[in-house]
Formats: structure tokens, C-alpha cells, sequence
């Protein structure tokens, strides 16, 4: 007969013999089979939470006679119970804003009980093993309650292994063979007295481990419980935060990054219209993926709508070429030009706001966040009325893309906003803020996601045209923009033309991850003079300021000579921009200096490695190679289209504080945030700066009083953790 060592284990618990298995048996069924049922938060527990001790003192008037009830029903004695019942009101009081309690009366029921099974412990006094069976039933379908199971039976077979041997002999013949003292008195050749005292010791020994561990046990499936209550709060705590975004903050599903809390103000880089919406970082889009990613973790379907709410805002704004501008207006053009020639127009270093185009930007990641966020959405539920749109967006990367394989700034291309002696810059060839890169990586996605072998052209001539604007020898770098003839050109009023030690980092980057992706020994090829030219563009001793930086921000063509963009003045109408040898007093907001060492050496390291490695090796996991899906999955399941990397599980800690931080309307509040200037206009008809808040330097200055701030880059921090923390759980199996 099979030995079942978990059936035996519940016997001896209860320190009953095996005709009650079958009914422990049923018991612990029901536990693993059932649900965890939690009541809402009453009023007085919202308080005690924020520190109200009139909140406290009502909940302690109205449970300490049950507590106390409880207590004395287990212990026996009337002090004892006194000081377990305070003991649990005091835990109450300190831990009420740590913990979301859902449902006191249980969460003051486990905590006494477990306050008495340790006093207990202390005083090496009996547990009642059928209390503690009786209490099993409470902890229905915890998820790690299987698991801690597990553990409580291997310590039971340990504890039988640990018995003498004879001892240890005779209980296998009595529970696993199920013969009688009698007969195996017969086998063993000795008397039943003695086989009934061998089995009456093994008793005692296993009985009074096996409780401490059953003690264990119940501690632990308390510990679950509550995490099982805390995984409802936050699911909770991210709906109500979505919520309000959604139907209090948005304008129609689309956003900009701060909000007075009494919507009088928003911004994003600059001021905007309540009848705006931003597509830059931290705006519109990047809410979309996070709504997509709460859908995922959670399948609730108000995610998925909140979502849809944010493509559709998109459509609506989307130009008829197929890309998109900063800004979304939906009271119409009139609008968006009276912004530009107000807010933008006076907005000081803030050049792409200064004059209203009329067509997309590939800036600041405005079309291509768009593009991504609709590739995403599509690929979701393959909704075939988002299809035209996103269509639209891949046909005008395409389109936008020059000849060469680089993109301009803006398209259809616009001559229409010089700067003195200056050229309009929008339709050169761009690097600055990773555009050329963003761009190729788009049609990547579509490769990958779609399957179309169009796409393999443009983002071939997109990696190539890298290796076509590096510089040659002895300044074999990259400038940031270039003009028609591929010669480094000027950008904004603090972007002269000049080399880029920065860009010549990334491109370097960028090139090892080309060779991954096809196999090309091009690119390879002249990192070397890429690195010779980055140690001879090193700063001057003098400029380092002890070795806390190691290159410029731009470095001369010709004379390898650092270069500095200074400002002076107050606004538009009396400020200005240079750009010469000191690096006293630099530009702030653009940086004037980086200490690349540390990014330099890994790089070097990589190089040194992609060496040894066969194009062929090297292209194994290349998204060029295969782009087929296999095993009946969808692309989406494949590929993060929302390119981030999640970082280490959230602490219970950290999550209990970002429960607690949303206020009694849903919002997560921020205070010393970067703040925009109004527009206004003086009595004698002087236009306000409206940049953000800056010094002459052009460093950002934060509001450092009490205000507080809607901020949907709070939300998005505050959901990505929550959304890690629900993932984290249904990966290891406890939804």
C-alpha cells in the first residue's frame, strides 16, 4: 500500500489516529479550493490611515471586547488577554499607514490569534490542535498556500526520518502498512506493550514539532492573506488613478504633462490651450502605452478603452501627410496659430515653438511616438478602423525618408523661419534627440510585427547613412545636423556647427548594434578612428575641473577645439546667443560639458568582443533574419513595442507608500515641479517669456513653495510600479 505522507501528517497533527484522514483531508481541500473574501475600508480606517486618533479611539471603543473575547476564549486568563488585546490595537495603530485594511474585524481576528498561539509558545504551553485545524478554513485559495503545504509535509517525513530506528520502523508498519499493534508485535518479535509504548513516544516526539510547525504554517498562509489583500488594493488604487486621468484630466483621451489641481494652468514644454494636447515625452502616447500595460497585467477592459480614447485623439490630430506636430489643437487651426503667435513665438530658446509650420515633426519624438503607440494598439486586437491611420503613418516615414537614408526635422519639407544669416534647419539631416535612430527602429517594429518586406530598404538606408556622415580622419566623428551636401550644419540659435564627442558615442553604439543586425563588417570598420578622434577631443586640463569631465559638448571641425554657447538677457527682444572658446558661464539647459570615460571604455569593450565573432554568429538573433513567429503566438507577445525594460519587483513597502499617496479624489500629487511662464502682456505691450521658468543660463528652476501639481509623469511612475508588482505576482502564480 502506498505510504501517503500528507494524509498521516494531518492525523498526527490533530493527534487523532487515521479514521479521521479522509475528513483532514476534506478540510484542507476546501482551504486550497475556496476564495478570500474582503469587505471595503469603513471611514474610521480611511482616517486612522491619515493619523486620526479620534478615528483610532472610536475603532478601539467598538472592537475591544471581541478582541478581548477572543483572546481569553484561547488563553484562559483575563491579565494575559488584557495585554494581547492591547498588544494588537497598539499594532493597529502603528501599522494603519503601512497596511490597507480591507476588512478589520479579520485583520483583528489573525493578528490576536497569532498574538496568542505566541504567547503561548513562550509559556510552552498546549495548542489545541482542532482550534487550529478549525482555523485552516479561513485561508480558502490562497495561492501560496499549496506551496507552504509542500514544506510543512517534507518537515514531516524529516521529523519521522530523525526517529531511533526501531521506533521509527514500528510507526511505518502502524501507518503505512496500517497493521495493528498486534501484528506486528508477531513480526517483530516482541511484545504488543512494547510496540504500543515505541508508537505512544514516536506520537509525543511528532505531535509537539508537528504543531510549531502547523504554527508556522498558519503564520505564514496570515502573511499570504495579506499580500492577497494588498494585490486587490493595488488593483484597486490603479483603477481609481486611471479613472480620474481619464475623465477628469484628459481632453479628449489625450494629455500634456502638468495640471494646476484646479485645471486653471497646464503645460508641457510650453503652456497650452485647455483645448490642447502634447505628443512629446511624458505626453499623450507614453499614457497610451501605460494604459496597454495595465491592460495586459490586470484584462481590465477600462485600460483598453482609456487606451482606445488616446488613439482616437491621435487620429483626430494626425495631418493629412500622415505625421504629427507637438501639439494637437481640437478647437481647430485658428487656435494652434494664435498659440504659436503668442505663447510659441515668444517661448526664448525654445526655437521649434517660435514659428507655426503647419506640418509634422519628427522632433522631440512627436511622430514616432504617435506611429509606435498606433502600432501597438493595432497589433492588440488587430482592429482593422485603426489600420488607415497607422497606414498613414508608415507610408509618410517612408515618403519623409531622403535618398541617402537620413530624415529632415520636418515634412513636407518647410524654408520658412531663418534666423539672420542662418538658413531655416528643419529640412537637414537630423540626428539631435536620437531622431534618425527612433525612426529606423519604427520601420524595424513594422518589419518585425507586419511581416512586409518593404520595409527592408528604408531601414537599411537608415543604418547606412550613419556610415555615411561619420567624418574623415584625423576628426572621425559626427555633428548632430547636415546640411544637402552632407557637411555638418548649424541646428538652433546654440547648435553651431561643430563635432559631437556625445553623438559620436551613440553612433558608435548604434553601429555595433547594425553589424548584430546584418552582419556588415562596415560597420565596423572605422569605430577605431571614431575612438582615436574622442581621446584627441579630450578637454584641456584647465577646463576639466579635476577630472569631473572629459569632453565638450562641441568640438570645432578644423581646429579640434572646444566650443561653449553662451546666453545673455531676459526674453525674445533683448536675448541672445554665442558661441565661443570660454567655458565660463556656458549655456545650462543644453550642457556645455560630459564625462564620457566610463561609456567609452564599455563601448571599447564591446568592440573588442564583436571582433571575435562570425557575421554569421552575430546575426542569430538579428529581427533582419526571421521575422516569422512560431508556435501560434502573435507578434505582440514577442516584441515590446513600448521599448521598455521593467526594473526590479517593487518592495512591499514602496507599494503600500503609493497605495497611501493617493488622496481622497483619486490623484497622485506632486509638489517642486519644473513650471512654464504664462503669456501676458504689459501695460506699455511687452510680451512675457513664456519658456519654462529658467535662469539667464538657461537652467530650469523648480517651484519650490507648497503648491501642488497634477503630473502625469507621477501616474506613469506610479502605474509602472503598480503594473510590475501585479505582473511580478502572476508570474509566480498569485493573481
Amino acid at each position: 500500500m502506498r505510504y501517503d505522507t500528507g494524509n498521516v501528517t494531518r492525523a498526527f497533527i490533530s493527534g487523532k489516529l487515521p479514521k479521521i484522514y479522509r475528513n483532514i483531508k476534506i478540510i484542507l481541500s476546501n482551504m486550497l479550493k475556496g476564495k478570500v473574501h474582503t469587505i471595503q475600508d469603513s471611514l474610521l480606517l480611511i482616517q486612522l490611515s491619515e493619523g486620526s486618533r479620534p478615528a483610532f479611539e472610536a475603532l478601539y471603543e467598538k472592537y475591544w471586547d471581541q478582541v478581548f473575547n477572543e483572546a481569553y476564549k484561547r488563553i484562559g486568563h483575563r491579565d494575559q488577554a488584557k495585554d494581547i488585546a492591547q498588544e494588537v490595537f497598539t499594532s493597529l495603530w502603528m501599522r494603519s499607514a503601512e497596511i490597507p485594511i480591507k476588512n478589520l474585524p479579520a485583520w483583528l481576528y489573525v493578528v490576536t490569534k497569532n498574538n496568542v498561539y505566541r504567547t503561548m509558545h513562550q509559556q510552552e504551553r498546549f495548542v489545541p490542535m482542532d482550534d487550529i485545524l478549525s482555523e485552516l478554513e479561513s485561508y480558502n485559495g490562497l495561492p501560496d498556500a499549496v506551496l507552504i503545504e509542500k514544506e510543512l509535509l517534507r518537515a514531516h517525513e524529516a521529523l519521522i526520518e530523525n526517529l531511533p530506528e526501531q521506533q521509527r520502523v514500528i510507526f511505518r508498519m502502524r501507518y503505512q502498512e496500517e497493521l495493528s499493534p498486534g501484528e506486528i508485535a508477531m513480526k517483530l518479535n516482541l511484545s504488543p506493550k512494547t510496540i504500543r509504548n515505541h508508537i505512544g513516544r514516536a506520537l509525543v516526539k511528532l505531535k509537539t514539532a508537528l504543531m510549531l510547525l502547523l504554527l508556522l504554517f498558519l503564520i505564514s498562509l496570515s502573511a499570504v492573506a495579506q499580500k492577497q489583500d494588498m494585490a486587490s488594493e493595488v488593483r484597486k488604487t490603479m483603477l481609481d488613478a486611471t479613472r480620474f486621468m481619464v475623465e477628469e484630466v484628459s481632453t479628449n483621451g489625450g494629455y500634456v504633462s502638468h495640471y494646476l489641481p484646479d485645471f486653471s494652468r497646464r503645460w508641457a514644454e510650453q503652456e497650452a490651450y485647455p483645448s490642447q494636447i502634447m505628443l512629446t515625452y511624458e505626453t499623450t502616447p507614453r499614457m497610451g502605452h501605460v494604459f496597454l500595460d495595465a491592460y495586459n497585467a490586470t484584462g481590465n477592459e477600462y485600460y483598453y478603452q482609456a487606451a482606445e480614447k488616446v488613439a482616437r485623439a491621435l487620429i483626430w490630430g494626425q495631418h493629412p501627410a500622415g505625421g504629427w506636430d507637438y501639439i494637437i489643437d481640437f478647437a481647430g487651426t485658428a487656435s494652434l496659430q494664435n498659440w504659436f503667435n503668442t505663447i510659441g513665438k515668444n517661448a526664448w530658446g525654445w526655437d521649434e515653438y517660435n514659428h507655426y509650420y503647419g506640418v509634422p515633426t519628427f522632433k522631440n519624438g512627436a511622430t514616432v511616438g504617435a506611429a509606435r503607440f498606433l502600432l501597438r494598439i493595432y497589433l492588440e486586437k488587430l482592429d482593422p478602423q485603426l489600420k488607415p491611420a497607422l497606414d498613414k503613418a508608415i507610408s509618410f516615414f517612408i515618403e519623409s525618408q531622403y535618398p541617402l537614408g537620413g530624415w529632415p526635422q520636418r515634412y513636407p519639407l518647410k524654408h520658412s523661419f531663418p534666423r539672420g544669416e542662418f538658413e531655416d534647419y528643419t529640412s537637414f539631416y537630423t540626428f539631435n534627440d536620437d531622431l534618425s535612430w527612433e525612426n529606423t527602429e519604427f520601420l524595424i517594429d513594422c518589419y518585425i510585427t507586419l511581416g512586409e518586406e518593404r520595409f527592408i530598404d528604408p531601414i537599411r538606408r537608415g543604418m547606412n547613412f550613419s556610415l555615411i556622415t561619420q567624418q574623415g580622419n584625423p576628426q572621425g566623428g559626427w555633428a548632430e545636423q547636415y546640411n544637402m551636401d552632407i557637411r555638418p550644419a548649424h541646428g538652433r540659435q546654440y547648435e553651431p556647427v561643430a563635432l559631437m564627442p556625445g553623438q559620436t558615442v551613440r553612433q558608435i553604439g548604434l553601429l555595433m548594434l547594425f553589424y548584430r543586425y546584418t552582419g556588415d563588417r562596415r560597420f565596423l570598420a572605422r569605430i577605431p578612428d571614431a575612438f582615436r578622434w574622442l581621446e584627441s577631443a579630450r578637454l584641456p586640463v584647465g577646463m576639466a575641473e579635476n577630472g569631473k569631465y572629459t569632453h565638450p559638448v562641441f568640438v570645432e571641425i578644423g581646429t579640434n577645439k572646444p566650443l561653449f554657447a553662451h546666453r545673455k538677457g531676459t526674453g525674445i527682444p533683448d536675448g541672445r546667443y554665442w558661441v565661443d572658446y570660454e567655458d565660463d558661464n556656458p549655456l545650462l539647459h543644453y550642457g556645455a560639458k560630459a564625462n564620457l570615460d566610463k561609456t567609452i571604455s564599455k563601448l571599447k569593450e564591446d568592440y573588442a568582443q564583436l571582433l571575435t565573432i562570425s557575421p554569421a554568429d552575430v546575426i542569430k538573433n538579428s529581427p533582419l533574419k526571421d521575422p516569422g513567429f512560431h508556435g501560434g503566438r502573435r507578434p505582440q507577445d514577442y516584441f515590446d513595442l513600448d521599448g521598455r525594460k521593467r526594473g526590479e519587483i517593487p518592495k512591499d513597502d514602496e507599494i503600500y507608500a503609493i497605495i497611501k499617496s493617493l488622496d481622497n479624489r483619486h490623484r497622485w500629487l506632486t509638489r517642486n515641479e519644473w513650471i512654464t511662464r504664462p503669456y501676458s502682456v504689459s501695460a506699455s505691450g511687452e510680451e512675457s517669456n513664456t519658456a519654462p521658468l529658467s535662469t539667464e543660463g538657461g537652467s530650469q528652476i523648480r517651484d519650490m513653495t507648497d503648491q501642488q501639481y497634477i503630473s502625469t509623469r507621477k501616474y506613469m511612475a506610479n502605474m509602472n510600479l503598480l503594473i510590475s508588482y501585479i505582473v511580478s505576482r502572476s508570474q509566480t502564480g498569485s493573481r
